[in-house]
């Protein structure tokens, strides 16, 4: 690292510094977060967002016309698990999933009664050991909605319940190695 560098990297770490003795934030509360637990659970790169639609191929147009996106791949399962169309659309460093119900069951389906116009159902983390990602959630009073299962990437998964996520369905996937 040259001395520009290292400069830069030390104003950067110090108006961070500034900036969260501002917002009033306990630097305690900081040193807490930096040596939870998660932090050796090496959590990876945000997988996915899922987004809930009752109409995918609607959805899929705006993308591709407006944003100028072609998506990648177009699946459907059929399985009572996950009966689903889903439409891939890849961007740089991840993936969007438009997700619609193929049945009148399943979470998906639930999620698009209480909110009939669709929107972000989860987001998916992927992680280094999903069977401690879960330990650990669970020490700290997190539900999860679900069992670690198999799911449509036939990688193993896991969905955190959103009322201890403040609102936000996270699935944990394992990471491939």
């Amino acid at each position: 690292m040259s001395k520009s560098d290292s400069n830069c990297a030390n104003a950067n770490t110090s108006n961070a510094a500034q900036l969260i003795s501002a917002a009033g934030v306990d630097s305690n509360i900081i040193d807490q977060a930096q040596k939870s637990e998660f932090n050796y659970l090496s959590l990876g790169n945000l997988g996915h967002v899922a987004i809930a639609t009752n109409d995918a191929e609607k959805q899929k147009m705006f993308y591709q016309t407006v944003l100028g996106i072609k998506p990648e791949q177009i699946t459907e399962s059929n399985s009572p698990k996950f009966g689903m169309k889903i439409v891939f659309i890849k961007l740089p460093n991840i993936y969007i999933e438009l997700i619609e119900p193929l049945q009148n069951s399943g979470t998906v389906y639930d999620f698009l009664q209480k909110n009939p116009n669709g929107g972000l159902h989860h987001i998916c983390i992927l992680v280094k050991d999903i069977k401690e990602a879960v330990e650990t959630a669970r020490k700290h009073n997190v539900r999860t909605l679900t069992e670690i299962t198999t799911g449509v990437y036939g990688k193993s998964v896991v969905t955190l319940n959103p009322e201890d996520c403040f609102g936000v369905a996270v699935e944990l996937e394992q990471a491939e190695e």
